[in-house]
């Protein structure tokens, strides 16, 4: 990404991005990595330059249009990376600000479940002597605000939680779950919206009970009430439809660790499509009941060795 800037606040935001990406240091598996910058002054310009790791894959929305909602198992996958991710960032005292299909990537193509977390343009760092993340700035994508930013409201990383909702329900949909002739209208659906009522509705879409009480604790208009990252990850239907492996896997300290060091292997959804770890429920696998287990035992040996 190379950019002229004029204005001094543009330039301010390319150094605080900077500043988050340098921050974050590659140090999480599903996060864009950072490969170099560079920045002058030429005439009256900023001349800034940020590189960037490729992904073939392009990005989660482009993937969605064209290929159709994903799968629940697949959609399974995307959640728990994806709130790991945000989990993370928190820890460090950052807001993404900006979560939304456009900025998730996917470092494999036709791979929907390799999805990495992009564009911290948007994204605030609270200084270490705060101990809470908080903000009054309006900013965002209109479809994934939170209610408490349309209010004008101070609001903290739960905003990141809510547009993770709206994420899901569109991954899953096609579609977003909020609409309006113009943003007024969009916003007053959003602060009136019923989500049980609304998720009532979708029955042709077969999005299955569990899920729907997920979408029902993360789009919650009071952040007090809205589901945290650890809640999401400890839900019935992220731990109940998970295979005993696959439960092994993400809860396994081993698994990051052996994502960040060793680089030179393939990622985890490549390693998971080679090893043809699929999902019964949407895949049809004739193979037996001894073949899987051998097969998933096989690949757990691989990632925790």
């Amino acid at each position: 990404m190379c950019c002229p800037l004029k204005k001094t606040s543009h330039y301010n935001c390319f150094k605080r991005e900077l500043f988050i990406m340098k921050t974050i240091n590659n140090k999480h598996p599903y996060i864009v990595k950072i490969l170099d910058y560079h920045e002058k002054i030429w005439k009256k310009y900023y001349i800034v330059k940020l590189i960037l790791e490729y992904c073939e894959g392009g990005n989660l929305f482009e993937y969605i249009k064209i290929n159709g909602s994903c799968t629940h198992s697949e959609a399974r996958v995307i959640i728990i990376k994806l709130t790991k991710t945000i989990q993370y960032i928190n820890s460090l005292k950052i807001m993404h600000r900006d979560i939304k299909p456009e900025n998730i990537l996917l470092r494999t193509k036709d791979n929907i479940k390799s999805v990495v977390l992009s564009d911290f343009g948007l994204a605030k760092i609270t200084p270490s002597n705060q101990s809470v993340v908080k903000s009054r700035s309006v900013c965002g994508s209109d479809f994934y605000l939170a209610p408490e930013i349309i209010k004008n409201k101070e609001y903290g990383i739960k905003i990141d939680i809510w547009s993770l909702g709206v994420l899901i329900f569109f991954i899953i949909t096609g579609k977003v779950p909020f609409t309006g002739k113009n943003a007024n209208e969009l916003y007053n659906n959003i602060l009136k919206a019923n989500i049980p009522e609304l998720l009532s509705k979708e029955k042709s879409l077969n999005i299955q009970p569990g899920l729907k009480n997920l979408l029902e604790n993360i789009l919650v208009h009071d952040p007090d009430q809205r589901f945290s990252c650890a809640d999401i990850l400890n839900h019935r239907w992220i731990r109940g439809t998970l295979t005993s492996c696959e439960f092994k896997i993400f809860n396994s300290a081993s698994y990051i660790k052996k994502l960040r060091l060793d680089k030179k292997k393939a990622s985890y959804d490549e390693e998971a499509k080679d090893n043809q770890i699929k999902d019964k429920s949407f895949e049809n696998e004739k193979d037996s009941f001894a073949n899987k287990k051998k097969r998933y035992t096989f690949f757990l040996k691989k990632i925790t060795n």
